[in-house]
Order: C-alpha cells, then structure tokens, then sequence
C-alpha cells in the first residue's frame, strides 16, 4: 500500500501529469503543464527521462499554431514508439518572468534539453517559421538521431557500477557550460580512437552530478576529466587521476595517457612514489606515468619545458652532514620521445639498452646510485 500510494504523490504532485499518461491521449496543451519549481527540478536531474522538451507558450494568448501542431503530433503517435519514454511538458511564462534564467527568449517556442553542447534544441528555428505537423514530425526525428549519438551522461548511482563492471579504464568529463563542445568533441575521438578498451562519461553542466562529482572528488576548475581504473577503484574506491583545466584535459595529453596506462608501465601517484622511484639499489629503466601532485612534489617542473621527459634520480653525500640526499636532473631535449619512436617499448629498449652499454651493468657512477625513469607527465 505505501508503495502504491508513493507511485500515485510522484504522478499527481511532483511531475505532475506527464509521468501518468499516454502522450496519444493528449487532447488539450493544458494537460501537459508543470509548475515552475518542478521544471527547474527536473532539469537539473539527468537520471530522469530524457530528452526533455517543454513548449514555452503565453497564457494570455489563444492556441496558437505551435499549441496546435504539438498535441496532433502527440496524438498521432502509435502506442509503442520511440518518443513514449520522453518528457514532453508545457510551461506557461508570465510577463513577471523576462529575467528568469530558464527563459528561452521568445514564445511560443518548443526547446527539447538532450545533454550535449548544441542543447536545448529549438522549433520552429529561425531561418524555419513552419509550424506544421509534418515539419514537427520531421524535426523530432532529427532531434531523436542527435540523442542517439550524444556521450553517455554519468549518473551517481551508477558510478561504482560502472567503473568495476567495465573491469578497464573509464573516463568522466565534467566540461561546465563553457566548455561543453571542446569537451564533449575530444571525448568523442578518444572513445573511437580506444573503442571498447575504455568507456567515456559526461557530466551535464548545472546538474545534481555536477555538483556531486566536484564536491566529491576536490574539482576546482573546469573543463576536469576524472579517470578512473577497476583495480584502484576496488581497493581505494579513489579514482586514478583528477585532470583540471584547459591545458591537461586536451586531447593529445589525453592520448599519451591512455597509451602509458594501457602499456603495463608502472603508475606514480604520492603512495607508492617513494618506494619506486627514491629507494635506489640497482640500475634500473622503467616508463611510468606519473600525476601532477607527484610532479609538484618531486620533481623541479620548472626545467621541464617538454612532454615527455627524463629525468635522472641519484643519492648523494653531502658533505656537512654526510648523509645521503636525493638529487634529480630533467632531460627533456635532444632524447628519444614517443612522439619520434615508432613505438613505446621501442623508446624504452632504447635508453635502457644505450644506458646498461654505457654503465656495462654496474650499480654506481662515480660512487652514485642511479635510477634512470622515462615519465610522461602530466603538468
């Protein structure tokens, strides 16, 4: 019973009627209207049905041609078709109501709300003043194949899911409204350029999982890619890198990423930097990817001007204490990069080969232990 009755508040009080009929039974625009609060509520919830396509209209004004289009369109729909999981509302906007933020600008005007950067998505356009149900017919077809083809959004719930389920990497851009297109056109060719090696994300901008993954995860600047690995998600329930800015989540960055981490090579983070990198025994080549919190902690990035880079690490005795200090020196000119190396173990057999030929397998230069790394670093 308390179910029952929860199933009846959600279609009465909240949503309204959209939530609670077949859109063919649609014989007035009236009985698609939704308040203002719940529209607002609902726009900011990606886990709801999408698209969602209100009919902004003048209540003041007589069903004008639009009004009328719409609820033969809806009427003319069989019962099994492909828009009975959308949200279609109508909205009525007051005269007191020219500053709100959800103003479309004009009316009446249908917008449907996909999640992608081109979103909302009018009719009629500018260019385009028909109001038939023919051209109305036509235009939710468009707006159906761009759904179809648009980044899959993150839900919260969903996250643990997804991450282990794929049992790989997984990627989840949070562009914020400026930088949705840049975003959402980079992730694209990252998806099919790795296809199902890696699964990608977005988070719509102004959403409840915006918030939530910001607030969560430390993000302080957008556009952010959060990547996350199966592994480290199962034992820390921590995602592997947090990219911040413009800079780090461009698409190359992006790329020598994904081929670092797909290349077994080991991963740097500030847990186990110390252990792999600062406890030198023996001559050793090793490519790593290493993140920007152990590059502003151990490594001088102000001599780095090149991505990627070497960098040498070695003990040395100081001579008022005589302890042993680490010291570092960055090679990031004249040395093979993976951008002029046919391939990434090729450049690693490389320095390791010329540097054990150099040092015919001996532990120290000149009474200094020596790790050599080749890191593709992220700044």
């Amino acid at each position: 019973m308390k179910l029952f009755n929860l199933v009846i508040w959600n279609c009465l009080v909240f949503f309204t009627s959209f939530l609670c009929f077949v859109y063919s039974n649609v014989s007035n625009i009236d009985e698609l209207l939704i308040s203002k609060e719940a529209l607002e509520i609902r726009t900011k919830n990606s886990t709801a049905k999408w698209p969602l396509c209100v009919l902004y209209r003048d209540p003041t004004t007589p069903s004008p041609k639009l009004e009328q289009s719409l609820v033969k369109f809806l009427r003319s729909l069989p019962e099994n078709n492909v828009y009975k999981d959308w949200t279609i509302v109508a909205f009525n906007l007051d005269k007191g109501m020219l500053l709100w933020d959800g103003h479309p600008g004009s009316v009446p005007l249908l917008q449907c709300h996909i999640g992608t950067a081109s979103s909302p998505l009018s009719y009629p356009s500018l260019n385009k003043a028909d109001k038939t149900t023919r051209s109305l017919h036509q235009w939710f077809k468009n707006v159906n194949k761009l759904f179809a083809k648009r980044l899959p959004p993150l839900t919260m719930n969903h996250l643990p899911d997804v991450i282990v389920g794929h049992g790989g990497y997984t990627l989840v851009g949070i562009p914020g409204h400026l930088h949705h297109q840049t975003v959402e056109n980079t992730l694209k060719k990252v998806a099919k350029s790795w296809k199902e090696r890696i699964k990608v994300f977005v988070v719509i901008p102004f959403t409840d999982e915006e918030t939530f993954m910001m607030q969560t995860y430390n993000v302080s600047q957008l556009p952010a890619v959060i990547v996350f690995n199966s592994q480290e998600w199962r034992e820390k329930e921590k995602p592997l890198f947090v990219l911040q800015s413009v800079h780090e989540v461009e698409e190359r960055r992006l790329e020598t990423m994904l081929v670092t981490l797909h290349s077994q090579a080991n991963q740097l983070n500030l847990d186990n930097f110390l252990d792999e990198v600062l406890s030198l025994y023996d001559l050793e080549c090793s490519t790593l990817l290493i993140n920007p919190e152990v590059i502003s902690r151990y490594v001088n990035a102000s001599d780095v001007y090149a991505v990627p880079f070497t960098v040498v690490f070695w003990q040395e005795r100081e001579f008022t204490t005589q302890r042993y200090i680490i010291k570092q020196q960055v090679f990031d000119k004249d040395i093979p990069t993976l951008y002029f190396c046919l391939g990434f173990y090729k450049c690693c057999l490389l320095v390791c080969t010329q540097l054990k030929m150099m040092m015919k397998l001996r532990h120290t230069i000149h009474g200094k232990k020596v790790k050599m790394l080749r890191m593709s670093a992220t700044l």
